[in-house]
């Protein structure tokens, strides 16, 4: 197991959202496509089936594509073009230019598999233009890579090692070390064939042969089991061609059995072959028809018509050369049967075939263009760094005005708070200054008056007209009591507002009945409020949402000081608040007929520092009331016309966690 499934493994046992296991399970059956072909097919089955249940799109593509590359590992090819088709179709409905490359670069090698070259060439050409849109080198490697592979299966080995090595130039520039030995592997191929010339067969294998070896490398290095055993199957043929039988049969040999292992039929089928081949030149017809027949019944489990016609065009030759000409006729006819189909279908594309081999051609002039301009860019990039420490600094600069921005907002929603409090607490002392100089001008009681009274006045007359003044004294004094009582009362609403909007649990996210703190806001505005008409339609007395009450009384408290002044001098003035339950939210509708905003401005009103009060307002209001409702996931909309008056509509969802 190497290092990155375990990660993965973590990753995916401590994943958070159901879209974060469909992307960890997908990148599990990637790592494990070489070694461990049926943990790949798992991987991506489960990451396929939790896609569909959220409706994932990108992860139902990707999963679609990654289980197509499985069942391609396994030789049902068939399976995995009707998958790869169904994931390209998908990537295309939502404009993933990158999903969209890889898998046609897939479906490519599966055309190519099938006999299906011009398609297959379509499909590379395509996938390296994809690639080069989106810059991504590992990527255009694959799409030369897969063009080099066709056309060398096309019949055009100049043109595949053309691509190849245009595939290896990208993979050393870019430092992809797995691409390099891919690369050095296909290049191998080309030179593993024989020639008319037996010195030329001779140096072109031999070379073959050092491409692989290099290539076997990397790829141990990197510990990829299925590409290394291609790598020893290539050096087979190579031996093959040399005509060094033992060695050629130990590679074969080898490589047959990591396939198995594998469970590669394709694989297995190309190493029977092979083998066949080897007793074939050694005249051990016997030994050589036993090896083609396994082959041929794993190459028909598999549908590859091209090897198909290989091994029965094989068959035909062994059979004649021991004599056996019925069994010979029998398996050249089918050979020519399959050789006609493939060539068939391949017939009404010959067109198509060369205009896509023009556009490749057209896309190598492109490429040298791009290197160019790679080459200039790199000439730019040095002067990018140099201004890299400018831009640096630009970004602590813009850092620093936010938190300038936001401690103008603390200080001018304090600012405000402050004055109304201030407002309020000097109304409710002038409550208590008037009663409390009546009481203390109120004369004490007389007693030495009284008893002159109790002997003096027989006829009471006198006494009880003291007694009367005393008691409208005492009313006096109960009424001072009561004007007292009320201002006391006056002065606690105003604390306990003032604890709701600006104390120290002001901060604190929890259930808080929205209507509670409207109402909060209103009485420490009541100063700009009392001469105004104010018409609540609230839903419900009790309407909670999960806030700050702070926050929340910021919203009030701006769009109340906002109408007020958008209300001066106007006739009626009218202010209009509505709330009511929407869509698992609260939502808030404040109106007034005040002088409205012009339709040249109403883009501007949320910016930061955006006023046209003049200098005495900070310009931050609106701005804040935008950023607390965007904060907590709402949505703020406003629609005014001048001299009509303006309408502020906010949606706050009942449950969220604010984004900080």
């Amino acid at each position: 197991m190497t290092e990155k499934i375990k990660q993965l493994q973590d990753q995916l046992e401590h994943a958070s959202s159901v879209h974060e296991k469909v992307d960890t399970l997908t990148e599990l059956s990637k790592e494990y496509t070489q070694n461990q072909p049926h943990e790949a097919l798992s991987a991506a089955n489960q990451a396929l089936e939790l896609a569909k249940t959220i409706d994932y799109k990108s992860g139902i593509a990707k999963a679609l594509a990654r289980l197509c590359r499985c069942y391609e590992r396994f030789s049902n090819y068939e399976k995995a073009l009707s998958l790869g088709l169904e994931s390209l179709e998908l990537f295309e409905s939502i404009d993933d230019d990158n999903g969209k490359a890889g898998i046609l670069s897939r479906l490519a090698w599966i055309y190519q598999t099938l006999g299906d070259y011009a398609t297959a060439l379509d499909h590379a050409m395509t996938s390296l233009e994809l690639y080069r849109k989106i810059n991504d080198p590992q990527g255009i490697f694959s799409a030369f890579n897969t063009l080099g592979s066709v056309s060398g299966n096309a019949g055009d080995p100049d043109k595949a090692l053309e691509y190849y090595e245009e595939a290896l130039q990208i993979s050393r520039e870019s430092n992809l070390r797995a691409s390099e030995a891919v690369a050095l592997v296909n290049i191998g191929t080309v030179y593993c064939r024989t020639f008319d010339d037996p010195e030329e067969t001779k140096t072109k294998n031999e070379l073959a042969i050092q491409y692989f070896e290099k290539s076997g490398v990397i790829f141990e290095e990197e510990k990829n089991l299925f590409n290394k055993n291609i790598t020893i199957m290539n050096t087979g043929a190579a031996y093959l061609n040399l005509k060094k039988y033992p060695e050629a049969l130990e590679c074969f040999y080898h490589s047959l059995e990591t396939a198995e292992s594998l469970e590669q039929k394709s694989i297995q089928a190309h190493c029977l072959s092979n083998i066949a081949g080897v007793y074939s030149q050694q005249e051990k017809y016997d030994e050589a028809c036993t090896y083609y027949f396994r082959a041929l019944a794993l190459a028909e489990d598999t549908k590859e018509k091209p090897r198909l016609a290989a091994i029965h065009q094989n068959l035909a030759e062994v059979f004649e050369k021991m004599e056996e000409f019925t069994k010979a006729l029998e398996h050249f006819k089918k050979y020519h049967e399959l050789n006609s189909e493939v060539f068939n279908e391949n017939s009404d594309r010959k067109l198509k075939n060369l205009q896509v081999m023009h556009q490749v051609d057209q896309s190598k002039r492109e490429a040298d263009l791009l290197r160019e301009k790679n080459e200039e860019l790199a000439k730019l990039n040095q002067e990018l760094e140099q201004t890299n420490e400018q831009l640096v600094k630009t970004q602590i600069q813009l850092m620093q005005a936010q938190a300038k921005r936001l401690e103008n907002e603390r200080m001018a929603a304090l600012g405000g708070i402050t004055n109304m409090v201030a407002h309020e607490m000097n109304n409710a002392l002038n409550a208590l200054k008037m009663p409390l100089e009546q009481l203390s001008n109120l004369p004490k009681l007389d007693s030495e008056r009284i008893w002159h009274y109790w002997e003096n006045d027989d006829d009471g007359i006198e006494l009880q007209a003291y007694l009367a003044q005393r008691e409208r004294e005492l009313k006096t004094a109960a009424d001072c009591v009561e004007c007292a009582k009320n201002a006391e009362l006056r002065m606690e609403q105003v604390i306990c507002g003032l604890r709701h909007l600006a104390g120290e649990k002001s901060q604190d996210l929890r259930s808080i009945n929205i209507v509670e703190i409207f109402q909060e806001a209103v009485r420490l505005q009541w100063q700009y409020l009392e001469k105004l008409a104010l018409i609540k339609e609230i839903e419900q007395p009790e309407m909670y949402l999960t806030a700050t009450s702070g926050e929340l009384g910021q919203i009030f408290l701006i769009l109340i000081s906002n109408a007020c002044d958008a209300l001066k001098n106007k006739p009626h003035p009218t202010i209009t608040v509505k709330m009511h339950y929407k869509n698992d939210g609260i939502e808030i509708l404040f109106q007034d007929n005040g002088s409205g905003i012009p339709s040249d401005i109403q883009q501007r009103i949320f910016d930061p520092f955006f006023t046209t009060k003049g200098e005495q307002n900070s310009g931050v209001g609106l701005s804040t009331l935008k950023r607390i409702i965007t904060k907590y996931k709402g949505h703020l909309t406003v629609a005014s016309e001048e001299n009509e008056g303006t309408t502020f509509r906010i949606w706050l969802p009942l449950h969220t966690k604010a984004s900080r």
